[in-house]
């Protein structure tokens, strides 16, 4: 669906919770049992091949200024979550819950650790996908469910796991040499 089918929806009860930016993106309806959204349809490539495709939903455009409005949006953005979690769940199981990696050191991270909106990543796997349903931040806190091929979750799992035990190794070597070697 592009932005052309959103004027002739009756999905849409307010256009005003509709974000602008419908021109260079798809949208794909999610239909809950109480309610439909639109999110917004993207993929990831890595050397020219399909690794994941996400949906980010629901669009809305978050008020700056206005608590009242934001409170609102985190509200309705989290039934959502809790619901898309509750429909995965009866399709994959239980799924798995992990914490965000965030450094509270980074300025980006520290505001992120500020805001009040579930931080969490909830997972589930398949041999052949890994779901991941999360809640994004800061402009939109719009919930995305991404699709990725198991064997590239497995890579990427793999890369960050190596990449903290070099970190890991670099630290010791540092802690260890001599000041003539420093």
């Amino acid at each position: 669906m592009d932005s052309s089918d959103f004027n002739n929806s009756r999905l849409i009860a307010d256009n005003s919770d509709l974000s602008y930016d419908f021109n260079t993106r798809l949208f794909f309806p999610i239909t809950t049992s109480e309610n439909s959204y639109f999110a917004k349809l993207t993929t990831e490539f890595n050397s020219q091949e399909l690794t994941s495709i996400s949906l980010l939903g629901p669009c809305f455009n978050l008020p700056v200024n206005n608590e009242y409005e934001k409170e609102r949006i985190l509200k309705i953005t989290k039934e959502f979550k809790d619901e898309i979690i509750e429909l995965f769940s009866m399709k994959y199981g239980k799924p798995k819950i992990s914490k965000r990696q965030l450094d509270p050191e980074n300025p980006l991270d520290s505001f992120v650790l500020e805001q009040k909106f579930d931080k969490k990543i909830y997972t589930f796997n398949t041999s052949k996908k890994t779901i991941e349903i999360s809640v994004q931040c800061c402009a939109s806190f719009q919930t995305e469910i991404k699709y990725i091929l198991t064997s590239e979750y497995d890579r990427i799992k793999t890369e960050i796991l190596l990449g903290e035990k070099r970190r890991i190794e670099n630290n010791q070597n540092a802690k260890n040499k001599t000041l003539e070697e420093i």
